[in-house]
């Protein structure tokens, strides 16, 4: 998974990354620095929720020792407080939840980071051949279950022991 909670050096190498791989300098700036703003936006949504759950907590404490000294008056001033600030917390664990999935989503659109050896180039002409396979790949007849079977993968038993999508191995495997 993309690393999206970037220090400044790595906004910086990933603005070069995609300028490397034919982006505008402003659009792979404006890319990082709203990344940046979501993650932000996150961690002060999530800061903000956990003083007020802080808050919560110690109103409880309050709210028990009212009960004790026998102020029920104030305990329940002290209760309709406490559900505000529950509706509080709801909310700011909503938004925190709501920027986590939209950083997610737009982490997903940007593009992997090249390797060092990769030439920079806008299409595919700019790419380079390093090396090419003998083998003629259209003509295997062999499907996944025939070459795990020859591995040594138990695919039938793995299936009765642990269900589906599961692989008992025997052997050297």
């Amino acid at each position: 998974m993309f690393k999206t909670n970037l220090l400044s050096g790595e906004r910086n190498q990933l603005m070069a990354y995609l300028t490397r791989r034919g982006m505008d300098e402003h659009a792979a700036r404006d890319m990082v620095y709203k990344l940046r703003d979501l993650d932000k936006a996150r961690k002060e949504a999530i800061n903000e929720r956990d003083q007020q759950k802080a808050l919560a907590n110690q109103l409880n404490k309050e709210i028990g020792l009212t009960y004790r000294n026998k102020e029920p008056i104030k305990a329940g001033i002290l209760k309709e407080r406490g559900k505000q600030i529950k509706a509080t917390v709801a909310t700011l664990d909503a938004t925190a939840k709501q920027i986590e999935a939209e950083r997610l989503t737009f982490a997903l659109t940007i593009p992997n980071m090249l390797h060092d050896d990769v030439p920079a180039g806008k299409t595919e002409t700019d790419n380079e051949e390093v090396f090419k396979t003998d083998h003629d790949l259209t003509t295997l007849t062999a499907d996944h279950v025939d070459i795990g079977n020859a591995a040594g993968f138990r695919l039938e038993d793995a299936v009765n022991i642990a269900g589906t999508r599961f692989a008992a191995y025997e052997g050297d495997i």
